[in-house]
């Protein structure tokens, strides 16, 4: 049986790969293997799903198992270069032509064909979502919780 470790993985738009696990269970004898194909979120564009080429590179190839092996990771490229939005020639967002905020985006990756058949299933968790985090990395999400916990611990002191 073949399957994704967890079925949802966030990565920040900073990074240039997302990685996922594929587990093989109940046996690791033989040589096994699957296709792993990324798509689309919704068949019709909607603002969190995740465009080819413009937030990742699509895969579609085969994973292979040797005998032996349970866990093997994948690697999605992502596009990380921050395109703005052009209308009327100019940047989307507000007056300053100040690039708009980035937001998550979202596409799926799944397992299919599983070989040799019969013998290899895909699991239950045959699909993983994976979220392109967009904005402010966890970096600088941490970094501005600790200027908020300073300011917070100087204003006791001062008004405490």
């Amino acid at each position: 049986m073949i399957g994704f470790e967890v079925t949802d993985v966030r990565v920040s738009r900073q990074n240039d790969k997302a990685k996922i696990t594929l587990v093989r269970s109940e046996g690791s004898d033989g040589r096994i293997g699957c296709r792993v194909r990324t798509e689309s979120l919704f068949e019709q564009q909607t603002a969190n799903n995740a465009v080819e080429f413009d937030d990742y590179v699509p895969k579609d190839e085969k994973v292979t198992f040797e005998h032996g092996e349970n866990s093997k990771n994948i690697y999605i490229q992502l596009v990380n270069e921050k395109v703005p939005d052009m209308v009327d020639g100019g940047k989307k967002g507000d007056e300053s032509g100040e690039e708009s905020e980035a937001h998550d985006v979202i596409f799926k990756v799944k397992l299919e064909k599983p070989e040799p058949s019969p013998g290899v299933k895909i699991s239950k968790k045959n699909v993983c979502l994976v979220t392109i985090v967009g904005g402010e990395d966890e970096a600088d999400d941490d970094e501005q919780k600790k200027m908020f916990k300073f300011f917070m611990q100087q204003k006791e002191i001062t008004w405490g």
